[in-house]
């Protein structure tokens, strides 16, 4: 790319920051990464011809960084991310709903975990995937061939009678996609915790291991997901 092309005049398009003490008419801005708002600003002879980037010396530039715009991208550190899916057969009734959803009706969920870390351990791992079967398969086999419920559904007791452990009860809330992705979020945070604090020395986690976002899927074409 030739930088001679790109400027864009400092005085007349670009408001510069308290960050650049003075603005004259021999300063020039050369974009970097303009997403970032990062530009190299260069002090040149007055009405001086505009020099390519790799011709000018080192003692012309000073790094600055513009005011951020609506089209600034927040600078996010890189990270190590691994995923495990689990398929779940799953049955809830919304009370809530104005539909057809408010009738007892059931989907294949598919269920991703995902985890971060900055490193890698000493084996180039995040950790080890069957770790997540042992965090959360216990817990996501109670939703297996259940039904969730509001707990506030008049016909809540009728069911938790008939069908035992297999009525799945949401204190005063209908179990939506976002509202179990949630929970198997909370659930898998805690079990993070406990294998992080009792870490098994063949399959080890480290504490600055993460949870990225849970994501739940309710049919082929909609998902829905909960991280912080």
């Amino acid at each position: 790319m030739d930088y001679a092309d790109a400027i864009i005049p400092a005085v007349e398009k670009t408001p510069l920051s308290s960050q650049v003490p003075e603005v004259r008419q021999d300063v020039r801005l050369f974009p970097i990464d303009q997403n970032l708002g990062l530009y190299i600003i260069a002090s040149l002879p007055l009405n001086a011809p505009t020099p390519r980037l790799p011709d000018l010396r080192l003692q012309d530039f000073q790094t600055s960084r513009l005011p951020e715009s609506p089209t600034s991208r927040p600078f996010k550190k890189m990270s190590y991310r691994i995923c495990k899916m689990i398929e779940v057969e799953n049955g809830h009734l919304l009370s809530k709903h104005p539909d057809k959803c408010r009738f007892p009706h059931g989907h294949t969920r598919k269920v991703e975990l995902i985890f971060e870390a900055d490193t890698l351990d000493d084996r180039e791992m995040v950790f080890d995937f069957k770790l997540i079967g042992r965090m959360i398969g216990d817990f996501l086999e109670t939703y297996d061939h259940a039904l969730c419920m509001n707990t506030e559904d008049p016909k809540f007791a009728f069911f938790k009678e008939a069908y035992g452990d297999r009525i799945i009860g949401f204190q005063g809330e209908d179990p939506t996609t976002e509202v179990m992705a949630r929970t198997i979020y909370n659930h898998t945070r805690a079990a993070l915790e406990t294998f992080v604090a009792d870490s098994d020395p063949e399959y080890p986690v480290r504490p600055c291991v993460r949870i990225a976002t849970i994501r739940v899927w309710e049919t082929t074409s909609s998902w829905a997901e909960y991280c912080e």
